[in-house]
C-alpha cells in the first residue's frame, strides 16, 4: 500500500524531530 508508505515516512519525521526537543530541552535543563 502507498499510503502506508507515506504515513511511516511521516512518523519517522514525527520521531526525529521528537528527539531534538528532547535533546533541546536536556541541554537547556542541564547547562
Amino acid at each position: 500500500m502507498p499510503g502506508s508508505e507515506l504515513f511511516a515516512e511521516e512518523i519517522r519525521r514525527t520521531a526525529s524531530l521528537a528527539d531534538s526537543l528532547v535533546e533541546w530541552y536536556r541541554l537547556w535543563l542541564n547547562p
